[in-house]
């Protein structure tokens, strides 16, 4: 992850993504396919064990097409995941990267509870 140029980074916007061991093979190869089709670098690490998988597409910052493209990107990951059982913050909570989809992952009851908590703090 320390080899970089310039502005360019990884990013952890969908570093924490935990699914069932069932589904790794696949997630794997669909992950594969998207960063293969934007021409992207990545650094991928984690708890296979787990099943929590870190991976970090690496981006320039200073690209507003690059930082455009991540987000549609971690869109359409963290729609896959939910769709097959996983979760989009396994390890390091949502916080402010992955609030936006905190609805999707746990819907509406769940969430408003959420705000509720959140308003007592």
């Amino acid at each position: 992850m320390r080899i970089t140029v310039g502005s360019r980074r990884p990013i952890g916007l969908i570093e924490d993504i935990v699914f069932k061991a069932s589904f790794l093979l696949d997630y794997v190869l669909y992950l594969h396919t998207i960063y293969l089709e934007n021409k992207l670098d990545y650094v991928i690490y984690g708890h296979l064990g787990d099943g929590d998988l870190h991976r970090r597409p690496i981006i320039d910052l200073n690209s507003p097409s690059e930082v455009q493209l991540i987000e549609s990107f971690a869109d359409r990951v963290f729609n896959q995941v939910i769709k097959n059982g996983g979760t989009i913050s396994g390890e390091h909570s949502d916080g402010l990267a992955r609030v936006g989809y905190t609805y999707r992952l746990y819907g509406e009851a769940i969430f408003r509870i959420f705000l509720q908590l959140k308003r007592c703090t």
